[in-house]
């Protein structure tokens, strides 16, 4: 297990989060076995919302128990399976957004891997980078574009703070625009991190499904 808290909760982060919930899930990550998975991968780039590897690539990491062979192959299938049937509940999901409104503002940018997947433009207020400088530039273009396209909602992210796109959102009203709701709080996007281990969006999956949810109720009819 890892040792410190800190740790813990570092590991939960991004990619490497997920890596780890399917690697526990398979039964295949040891005791201090965080390094030993996230070697075997190359995380950078990802951009499919299921992420690379998928679970037959972790399960053939090996990790020395070829005994456990069979067991970590059905885990391996099951979990493909709950990521198959996640897109289609998404995708079934995301038809409530009418294609007008498929535009997604968040904090940074960091949801492209959602837009190409999903037939979403994503426009982010800062760089990937959220210790990208904000400038009055930036903020002045994110605003005319909700006011040209009506854009009815903005999200904040639960690790970066909102106060770049309130700041945009007043913006917007000195302009005349429309009403825009920011949506923070508990129905912030999660983008680099995975929720509490004992919230809904404590898992990939979940932390999947509150996205979704969040943006269909904002950006729905």
């Amino acid at each position: 297990m890892l040792a410190e808290a800190g740790q813990a909760e570092a590991a939960r982060d991004g990619p490497e989060g997920f890596l780890l919930e399917l690697g526990g899930f398979l039964g295949c990550v040891s005791d201090g076995g965080h390094d030993e998975v996230l070697e075997q991968f190359d995380i950078v780039g990802v951009d499919d919302f299921r992420l690379k590897p998928d679970p037959e690539d972790l399960l053939l990491a090996g990790h020395g128990d070829p005994d456990g062979a069979a067991d970590y192959r059905q885990r391996a299938d099951n979990y493909r399976q709950q990521l198959e049937e996640l897109d289609t509940a998404i995708r079934q999901e995301l038809q409530q957004v009418p294609p007008p409104r498929r535009v997604l503002i968040t904090a940074h940018d960091a949801f492209r891997y959602f837009g190409r997947a999903y037939g979403f433009e994503v426009v982010g207020l800062q760089g990937v980078s959220t210790a990208s400088e904000l400038g009055t530039q930036q903020r002045d273009r994110l605003a005319e574009l909700i006011v040209r396209r009506q854009i009815p909602a903005v999200f904040t992210e639960t690790s970066v703070p909102s106060e770049g796109l309130a700041a945009v959102l007043d913006d917007v009203r000195r302009k005349g625009g429309p009403a825009v709701r920011l949506i923070s709080g508990e129905k912030a996007l999660y983008s680099d991190a995975l929720g509490p281990p004992d919230s809904p969006a404590g898992t990939y999956i979940g932390m999947i499904r509150h996205n979704v949810r969040v943006i269909v109720e904002a950006l729905g009819p």
